[in-house]
This record gives structure tokens, C-alpha cells and sequence, in this order.
């Protein structure tokens, strides 16, 4: 065999023995978390996926290619198992004797990962054994007073209902509940509920702008404290609710209108008022209204992700969901502030599910952090809010932890 394809080898081995290393260190830091046996070769497997990834491996993988071996492209849930494979083959090339005796790996230990994700999505939203999405339904008020809105949704294959609890009232959340078990029933099929916390808000209050007047990209505007800082000239100006957060934004930060419609950048910060410049909107422009969603995906804003009002709604949350709904995640220790929260209410919280929605770049950088932390105690998954950053499948952009293949990995 030739020399690259043994320096190849080399490569390999030298591989192998760093990312082992590496995710050692990061599974012995995680431990303290994985207070759930069945869930460590998860951790593992993140951790040595996480590793390999933090190398260079496009070089490797258009050699490996070459050789008509795995490129190593598509191991999110086998990262290591994966790895002693191609190896264990390519040294049967270079040394001609055959492949070893343990090789190929069996079925169930090369492919356990996705096996494990299937068993951990059907634990958390139910419905079907494939590795296929999950229909997702939020409920009107409508699901409270009419039984048969939800038994028609039972009937069309939703795999599990969303209550927001930013609307209603406890009393209807309870009726939607009772109809939801109910048509579960009526179709013979287990319809999970998710309860959705309602989080920090973050909207555009009063607004300044000429009738019909719409933002384009290069446009700029002013987002503002209150109406007093509006100002006499022609520029569009918002009011940002709750003012507060004007106070933790610099120069440079992004800012982000109605789930991505809009998004720019603060040019400069004046007192009480930033102007922002647009970076992107829509080809027919972008209106702004009061009441349209806001979010800084790359600030930090020193909240706490659960609000007064969300410590009132989970007393019947915790006893009533099957899963929580969790905003503005930013860290491994937002989840054990509610997991400390839901131990306060009942007994047996570690089989609730929580998927937390990651809408920050400080999210991003901590997610490994924050799958661990949950899932190494309770059913998890992660989504992102955004639409083009979804990972999941279009019929439900949730995803549960699975076998270290983790949520937002598609």
C-alpha cells in the first residue's frame, strides 16, 4: 500500500487518541450533571463528537473519500465507534491481512446512537416509532370551550399540543388538558402537552413613522425609551419594551424584528436612544407596528429566564405538562434555576420533559453545557426560534435528546 495511505493511518490513530483525550476531559467535568446512568454514553458521545469537530478534518475526509471509505461526515451519533471503524479498514488496506475479527462493529453497537434518539424522541413527544417529525399543534382559546376542535385534531395525527401560557388562564389550560386527554383517548393514541412559559418579553411599544412608511435595507431608525425621545424629525422611531434593555446594548450589537423579518445593527447609542441601521428585510419592505416581537441574539442581557409571572403559572404547570417550554435558555445554570423550581413542586419533575428555545449567541456557545445539564437529569430537547436556523424537521422543528445525537444537530 502506498505511503499517504499509511501516513493517512497515521493520521487516524494520532486523531483517535487526541479527540479521546480531549472528550475525557469534558465527560470528567460533566459528571457531577449525569445524575441519569442510562444517559452517560449520551454525554459520552457528545463530548467525542465535540472534540473531533474542534479539528480540521476536511484533508482526512477527501483522502478517506478517495479510498472509498466513510468521510467521516455524518457521525454526530457514532463519533468514536465511527472513527475505529474507518480505521480498523484502512489498516486492512495497508497491511493486507484482512480486516480484524471485530470488525465491522454489529449492527446494534454502530447504529445504538440513532436508536437511542428514536427512543428518547418517543418518550418525550410520543406518536410514531420511525425516525420521522412529530406534528406539533398550539391551541387557541377555542381548544377550552369546544371538545370537538381537539378531537379534529387528533383525528388529522397531532402527536402533541402547545399551550401558550402568555395567553388564558389557568382555568383554560385546564379544559384544553381535560379535551386533550380526552381525544387521546377517543383515537387510542397518547397526545403529549406541552406547556410554553411565557419568558421575558421583548416588544416594540408606540411607533413614529409616516402612514405606509416601510424600512429597507440601509435604512435607519431609532429605537428609543419612551415616546418623549420620538424627536421632530422625519426618521422612524420605536418605543422598546421594557426600556431597560436599551441600557445593556452597545454599538455593533444585532437586533432583530418580528422573528427575523427585520435585523440590523446599532450604529450609535445616545442617551435614552439607538440608532440602528437595517441590515436585511424583507423585498417589500418592513412595516413597523407596535407589539412586534424584539430580540438581541448576541447581547447579554443579565435576565432571569423565569419571570414572577412564570414562578405563578408553573404551580399548575408543573403538576398538569408533560413538557416545559423554557425561553431565553443562556446557560446550564438558567436550567438548574428551574429544575431547582419544579423539584419545589413536585416530587417525580425529573420525568418532565423541557425544551429549551436557544434565541442568544451565548446560548449557542454554552448549548453542550446546557443539553447536559438537563438531559443528564430529565427528557430534553433544544430548538432555535429562528426559521432559517431550524435543524428539525419542517412538520416539528423540536427535537429530543437523543444518544448524544443532540437536538439542533439536523
Amino acid at each position: 500500500m502506498s505511503r499517504e495511505s499509511k501516513e493517512m493511518l497515521a493520521a487516524l490513530h494520532d486523531l483517535r487518541h487526541t479527540a479521546t483525550t480531549e472528550a475525557a476531559a469534558r465527560i470528567e467535568r460533566w459528571r457531577p450533571d449525569i445524575e441519569q446512568p442510562s444517559y452517560a454514553a449520551s454525554a459520552a458521545n457528545l463530548a467525542q463528537y465535540l472534540a473531533l469537530r474542534h479539528h480540521d478534518l476536511r484533508h482526512l475526509q477527501r483522502e478517506l473519500m478517495r479510498h472509498g471509505l466513510s468521510s467521516l461526515g455524518r457521525f454526530e451519533s457514532r463519533a468514536l465507534v465511527t472513527l475505529n471503524t474507518v480505521e480498523a479498514a484502512l489498516a486492512a488496506l495497508v497491511d493486507g491481512t484482512g480486516p480484524r475479527t471485530d470488525w465491522p462493529p454489529t449492527h446494534e453497537a454502530f447504529f445504538r446512537g440513532e436508536a437511542c434518539l428514536q427512543a428518547n424522541t418517543r418518550a418525550l413527544f410520543g406518536g410514531s416509532t420511525a425516525d420521522a417529525g412529530r406534528i406539533l399543534v398550539t391551541l387557541s382559546t377555542e381548544a377550552a370551550h369546544e371538545p370537538g376542535y381537539l378531537l379534529e385534531i387528533a383525528r388529522r395525527g397531532a402527536d402533541a399540543v402547545r399551550i401558550n401560557c402568555a395567553h388564558d388562564d389557568a382555568d383554560d389550560w385546564a379544559a384544553m388538558i381535560e379535551n386533550t386527554q380526552k381525544a387521546g383517548l377517543a383515537v387510542d393514541r397518547r397526545i403529549a402537552v406541552l406547556m410554553d412559559l411565557g419568558g421575558p418579553k421583548f416588544r416594540i411599544g408606540n411607533v413614529k413613522h409616516q402612514p405606509g412608511e416601510r424600512l429597507v435595507t440601509g435604512d435607519r431608525f431609532r429605537l428609543v425609551r419612551d415616546e418623549t425621545m420620538f424627536g421632530p424629525d422625519a426618521m422612524i422611531a420605536a418605543v422598546c419594551d421594557p426600556p431597560d434593555i436599551l441600557d445593556h446594548l452597545t454599538a455593533g450589537t444585532e437586533v432583530s424584528f418580528d422573528d427575523g423579518k427585520l435585523t440590523g445593527v446599532v450604529e450609535a447609542c445616545q442617551p435614552g436612544s439607538l440608532l440602528i441601521c437595517v441590515k436585511r428585510a424583507s423585498p417589500n419592505g418592513f412595516k413597523m407596528k407596535p407589539e412586534r416581537g424584539l430580540l438581541f441574539p448576541s447581547a447579554d442581557l443579565h435576565l432571569d429566564p423565569l419571570t414572577p409571572t412564570d414562578l405563578t403559572d408553573l404551580d399548575f404547570v408543573a403538576r398538569h405538562a408533560d413538557m416545559i417550554g423554557y425561553s431565553f435558555v443562556q446557560s446550564a445554570d438558567d436550567i438548574t434555576h428551574l429544575q431547582d423550581e419544579l423539584a419545589k413542586r413536585r416530587p417525580d419533575w425529573r420525568r418532565l420533559g423541557i425544551i429549551a428555545k436557544i434565541e442568544t449567541t451565548q446560548a449557542v456557545k454554552n448549548l453542550p453545557d446546557i443539553i447536559v445539564r438537563a438531559a443528564g437529569r430529565q427528557p430534553f430537547a433544544a430548538i432555535s426560534p429562528w426559521p432559517s436556523a431550524s435543524s428539525a424537521s419542517p412538520r416539528c422543528r423540536k427535537r429530543s435528546s437523543g444518544c448524544a445525537r443532540q437536538p439542533t444537530s439536523r
